[in-house]
């Protein structure tokens, strides 16, 4: 049984063959012990990458939305907007986010094709990535509140109060979304380079039990995810097709045809 500190799993996966050798002996819970430690660093410097870079971002446009953002106030019957329809909230980068019409009722695609957002006195319309809109409901329903919270004024300050709560809540969602999104990824990615493993397995002459080379294809994700981590987070063409699939393969097979060779090489009857 290999002696591993988990803590040296990642320098040793990167360079190490005899850490790989050994790993052919471990049963496949090592390896997934590994990605657990693997997705909490991932989640870390995830966490450090979004509260310096993300925060800011979001933030700036908060700022940019007190200042476009109508007077508008949310009453039962929906909404009204104290400013001259259409009103349009135009981004130097994002171009016309939100449109703001109090005479329409119904809106399609046709009205979209402009705009992120097209909000009426009653509904609010959201373009989708796929074509197709989705649409949410502004009347309120007028029980369970009492008549003096069924107005809602919504300004700068507003804006502004909302975000403050939410940003503190915005790291724990961040946390508990991306830890298990990142485990959940690598081992869907384990188990689908574990494939190429096979292949590389049915050139030895004895032969290793999938569980192993599943257990060596988990620490072998270990360059593949740094190179995924610069490619979104410093440079950005080892992340666009074909060169992040084309460098994902090479990464995988070399690093699993060296763990699998070495295995057999020492092996006496193998050399």
């Amino acid at each position: 049984m290999d002696k591993t500190p988990i803590l040296q799993a990642p320098f040793r996966s990167l360079f190490d063959r005899n850490f790989y050798a050994a790993m052919t002996r471990e049963n496949v819970g090592r390896g997934m012990l590994y990605l657990v430690y693997l997705a909490a660093i991932a989640t870390l410097i995830g966490w450090l990458f979004f509260s310096n870079r993300g925060i800011p971002e979001l933030t700036r446009f908060i700022d940019w939305a007190k200042q476009e953002v109508p007077p508008l106030t949310w009453t039962p019957e929906g909404l009204v907007m104290n400013a001259q329809s259409p009103y349009v909230m135009f981004h130097e980068e994002m171009g016309n986010v939100v449109t703001f019409d109090m005479t329409k009722f119904e809106v399609g695609l046709q009205d979209l094709a402009d705009s992120l957002v097209f909000v009426t006195s009653t509904k609010i319309f959201v373009r989708q990535g796929t074509g197709d809109v989705r649409v949410y409901d502004l009347l309120q329903p007028e029980i369970t509140r009492p008549p003096g919270e069924l107005v809602l004024n919504i300004d700068a300050d507003t804006i502004q109060k909302f975000y403050d709560a939410l940003k503190p809540w915005l790291h724990v969602f961040f946390i508990l979304i991306f830890f298990p999104a990142f485990f959940v990824w690598k081992v869907l990615e384990g188990l689908l380079y574990s494939l190429i493993g096979l292949l590389i397995n049915t050139r030895r002459r004895e032969k290793l039990p999938y569980g192993a080379i599943l257990n060596v294809t988990f620490f072998a994700l270990t360059p593949l995810t740094i190179v995924q981590g610069l490619g979104f987070m410093a440079l950005p063409f080892l992340d666009q097709q074909p060169v992040s699939s084309l460098l994902a393969l090479v990464l995988i097979s070399t690093y699993l045809f060296l763990a699998i060779r070495k295995t057999e090489v020492e092996m006496p009857d193998s050399i």
